[in-house]
Formats: C-alpha cells, structure tokens, sequence
C-alpha cells in the first residue's frame, strides 16, 4: 500500500505530461515539447523522492511509536510487578503480625481462664466444710441428745414452781395452819423483821410482827 502511492504519483505526472505535450504539439516546436516533458519528469521524480523521505519518515516514527510503547509497556510492567511484590510483601508482615497478636491474645485469654479456674477451685475448698475430728463428732452427737435431757429438766422446774405456786396458794387459802395471833407482815415490817434478824441481839419478844 505504502509503495503504491508513488507509483501512482508518477504515472500521474506521465500522463499530465503526455496530455500537454498533446495539447501543445499542433503550437510549438518539438524542442519546445522535450523541454516540457523534462520539466514535466523533474518534477514528478522530485515529488517521487518526497513521497519515498516522507514515507520513511513515517516510517521511523513509527517504529519509534513502538519501541517507545514497548519500553512503556516494559516499565509498566516492571513497576506493576514491583508495586505487586511491595503489597505480597506488606501483606504478608501485616498478616503474621495478626495472627502473631491473636495468638499472644490467645495466651493471654488461656492464662486467664486457668488463673480463674484456680482461684475458683481455691475458693470451693475453701467454703467446704473440713472434716470433723472424732471428739466434734462426739459434741455434736452430744448437743443432739442434749433436747431429750432438757425436757426433763425443764419439767422438774416447771412442777417446782408449780408446787410452789400450789403451796403459796394453799398457805395463802388456808390459814388454818398459821397461829391465831400471827399478823401478815408489810413491807416495813418485814423489812424490820430482817434487820432483826440479822443482828446478833435478836429477839422474838421485841418483834412486833409477833404476839404471844
């Protein structure tokens, strides 16, 4: 295609050529007629030798085009290929240092977690009642019966003031059993009577409470 257009070019010359030397043979001379032709071929070889520079400098440029897009293309790809290493590489450091802090938090949750089964086990033995000897055995056996006792006990008490009460109620109902002339003490009396009896010089025949 690129070696057409000149072809075309100069055959395009001929026959414009050929088309003035026809149209002014009848007029001039043949001299004249040679000396257009080769004005006519100087010109089309010129325009030829421009076609042929201008097609290889098309040419270079566009083997130019391409070795500069290859090299492009190239740098590209090295740098694609570095910046892809770059982030494998950053990838990489950020993931072991993940998993190197999961793996420290896992620890970390383990030694917790026995720390506090430990402190739970300490605290379990701790409220567990301990093992009695055989003498609180004993005691405690001894506490437990003790309830059958007091109840007897509690009941001898219980008929002594009531026998007391009963008898304070008989001598009180009954004051056959007394002297005709006993006088029932008061308070003064009374009180005079344990003064009285107190003192060494005690008699019966000074008391008032007490009459013959």
């Amino acid at each position: 295609m690129s070696n057409e257009a000149p072809r075309n070019a100069g055959n395009e010359a001929t026959r414009v050529s050929d088309a003035l030397c026809e149209l002014v043979d009848s007029r001039v001379s043949a001299k004249q007629s040679s000396v257009v032709k080769e004005a006519v071929d100087a010109a089309s070889t010129a325009y030829r030798e421009q076609m042929v520079a201008l097609k290889d400098e098309v040419l270079a440029a566009i083997k130019q085009m391409q070795d500069e897009q290859r090299a492009a293309l190239a740098s590209l790809k090295n740098q694609h290929a570095a910046a892809v290493a770059d982030m494998t590489e950053r990838w990489e450091a950020q993931e072991i240092a993940l998993l190197t802090e999961v793996q420290l938090l896992r620890d970390e949750l383990k030694v917790r977690h026995c720390n506090g089964l430990e402190k739970v086990n300490g605290k379990k033995k701790q409220d567990s009642p301990k093992p009695r000897s055989s003498l609180q055995n004993t005691r405690r056996s001894m506490k437990l019966r003790s309830p059958v006792r007091s109840r007897g006990r509690n009941r001898s008490p219980s008929r002594r003031r009531g026998s007391c009460s009963s008898r304070s109620r008989s001598w009180g109902s009954s004051p056959r059993n007394l002297p005709r002339n006993y006088v029932y003490p008061t308070y003064s009396s009374s009180r005079h009577f344990s003064e009285s009896a107190a003192s060494p010089n005690h008699d019966l025949a000074r008391d008032p409470t007490y009459r013959h």
